[in-house]
């Protein structure tokens, strides 16, 4: 190995070393911003000893944020919401958590959160993205971003909304509103009730750089070819388990010029995204 390699393993070593003890050698928010600033330089000077471009000034703060799980969630908001408040809720199988039906419609929600509405008495709306958000609070989605109306076909119109958890995104999933003639006729995508949230991980997520550091060491094992580090924004995803509750495990969100990956906040894990 090289001298210029050895050197730069060693400032890996010394950075992780520095990103581990912030949260207990810095006590106050300011103090602690100012010292993750200076953290994200050093990175910046790291990236460039790759041979690879970081802009340190692009780079968000992070969020003490831990593994949760959501139990006992409660879809009684959204199936009045969509359906009225004479809905009727049915029997559901194993890994369905609602099944309800109105004169208005129909509306199904599994465990993993997939939501699918298919809606025939719905008024007509002169703005749909200002209606979608009636929808949505109605609902209790806490609101990431709303997108534009999208047209499908004729008199047929959409409007895509990612919801929030603890104020960061939930990344990979995304609740759909399908329009026709103005009025909503469908409902399709990920949808996550409000319930009692329980942390479920002793550790908290990494830090941005430590991510990013994470990331940079696994450039081989990984195979990435990249050269440039485009954003990089922390949030949550949804993840599979035995119970009945709704868990959700907070990662990285990076995206380079030579694909998009996710690093797990609690175990360092590296995930390219298959675009």
């Amino acid at each position: 190995m090289s001298a210029s390699r050895i050197k730069n393993l060693i400032l890996l070593i010394l950075l992780l070393g520095v990103l581990g003890l912030l949260p207990a050698v810095v006590p106050t928010q300011a103090a602690r911003t100012g010292a993750e600033r200076n953290v994200h330089e050093k990175l910046e000077e790291l990236y460039s000893s790759y041979g690879l471009t970081l802009d340190a000034s692009g780079l968000p703060s992070s969020q003490t944020l831990y593994a949760i799980e959501i139990e006992n969630p409660d879809v009684s908001n959204a199936a009045q919401a969509l359906l009225g408040s004479k809905y009727t809720a049915g029997e559901t199988a194993a890994r369905m958590l609602a099944s309800c039906t109105s004169e208005l419609g129909s509306m199904q929600l599994s465990r993993a959160g997939e939501l699918t509405a298919r809606l025939t008495g719905a008024t007509q709306a002169h703005d749909l993205a200002r209606a979608t958000r009636r929808y949505l609070r109605s609902m209790d989605f806490a609101v990431a971003s709303v997108s534009e109306p999208l047209r499908e076909s004729a008199g047929v119109y959409s409007v895509t909304a990612v919801q929030s958890l603890c104020g960061v995104p939930v990344f990979e999933s995304a609740l759909t509103f399908t329009y026709r003639n103005s009025a909503l006729s469908r409902v399709d995508g990920t949808f996550y009730p409000t319930g009692e949230t329980v942390r479920v991980s002793e550790s908290a997520c990494i830090s941005c750089a430590d991510a990013l550091v994470c990331l940079l060491s696994s450039r081989d094992s990984l195979g990435w070819v990249g050269s440039e580090i485009l954003s990089c924004e922390q949030g949550y995803v949804h993840s599979e388990t035995a119970s009945s509750a709704m868990r959700f495990v907070p990662v990285w969100r990076i995206e380079t010029d030579a694909g998009t990956f996710h690093v797990s906040g609690i175990t360092r894990e590296v995930r390219q995204l298959v675009s």
